[in-house]
């Protein structure tokens, strides 16, 4: 699981801050560092494609912090969360019936799907929750 969530990878952020955080039955998921430099002293090389250098969510830059795609990955994973909470248990169990409760096979489970995938099921369950939202009283 370590190295799933660590601002190198969105689709990574997304799944763990959102639908693996949902199935776990956690409360909430929090990330210990925003930016923690792995060995380098330049984050440019850290947050570099394909390099597992450490928590980056953001970088520095001259007009202030520059996000980068995983810290968008924490928002769309918090976004699927938020999503999921407003729909009805059944609704709810539909989306996370594939994923493998408080597993260490994090990596094996997001190699089977791509990041459309994670985007595609979002849609679902924002359209789902919209229909769920106009039932209500």
């Amino acid at each position: 699981m370590i190295g799933t969530n660590s601002g190198g990878s969105a689709k990574g952020d997304r799944f763990i801050f959102g639908l693996f955080s949902e199935r776990c039955g956690a409360e909430g998921h929090s990330q210990s560092a925003f930016q923690w430099p792995n060995g380098t002293t330049n984050p440019y090389e850290d947050a570099a494609p394909g390099r597992s250098g450490g928590h980056q969510y953001a970088l520095p830059a001259r007009d202030g912090p520059l996000p980068t795609l995983a810290l968008v990955g924490v928002g769309e994973g918090t976004e699927d969360a938020r999503n999921l909470a407003l729909l009805p248990p059944q609704a709810r169990s539909a989306f996370l019936s594939d994923i493998e409760p408080c597993s260490t096979r994090i990596g094996e489970h997001l190699e089977g799907h791509s990041g459309n995938f994670l985007d595609a099921r979002g849609w679902k369950m924002a359209r789902e929750t919209m229909k769920a939202q106009r039932k209500s009283p």
